[in-house]
């Protein structure tokens, strides 16, 4: 990786209130002009994750990348974070559930808008996890090969947690990604590796800043 080059994140869920989901959706768009202005964050998504078919609504949410941890540290104490931890008893149902990851690998595609995208959360068997950890590292060049997965990041919560955000312009690209060979290499692995089922959500961008 070079210096400007995604290191570290944060990867932020934020449950509305029932009769408040414009008002967060609104807040994200709004946040953009200011997420533009900080120079060390590389990538910002807002998103909204798509409702159940039972009716519970969906989360809204943030992944967001930066090239050290002063660049995080930095974001952490702006204006956005400050705003969002202002209103969050008025706008959620819950506190903000905010996570530093470190991003394990990346990819960008040369051209495309998101529109869309999926947040995967697993959990590794504690003497699998190093092995998990290498293939999220290895998965970097799989996905290099899609050209229509415009974004996709792999990172670490802690010991055992990992995730991925990846970000496409069309249903059908989200689709290929889904059958593709990173994502068949790894469902073929997952029985052995994970503790438990992979927690996946499906989303609608609402807003994004990507590098120049």
């Amino acid at each position: 990786m070079t210096a400007r080059e995604p290191k570290f994140a944060f990867d932020v869920v934020l449950p509305p209130r029932a009769d408040k989901v414009q008002d967060v959706r609104d807040f994200l768009t709004g946040s953009q002009p200011l997420i533009v202005d900080e120079p060390d964050t590389l990538h910002w998504y807002g998103y909204k994750t798509l409702d159940q078919p039972d009716g519970t609504p969906g989360f809204f949410g943030i992944f967001d990348t930066f090239p050290s941890e002063a660049g995080r540290n930095a974001h952490s104490n702006g204006k956005v974070a400050a705003a969002l931890f202002a209103h969050a008893d008025t706008l959620l149902s819950g506190a903000p559930q905010l996570a530093p990851v470190d991003i394990l690998g990346h990819s960008s595609a040369a051209a495309g808008t998101p529109k869309i995208g999926v947040r995967a959360i697993f959990t590794a068997k504690a003497e699998a996890a190093e092995q998990v950890k290498a293939y999220m590292t290895e998965g970097e060049a799989l996905v290099r090969e899609e050209p229509k997965t415009l974004f996709w990041f792999a990172f670490q919560k802690d010991a055992t947690t990992f995730g991925v955000v990846a970000l496409f312009e069309t249903e059908e690209d989200r689709a290929a990604h889904a059958s593709g060979a990173a994502a068949t290499a790894f469902d073929a692995k997952a029985a052995s590796l994970l503790d438990g089922s992979v927690e996946a959500a499906l989303f609608d961008v609402i807003a994004v800043k990507t590098p120049a």
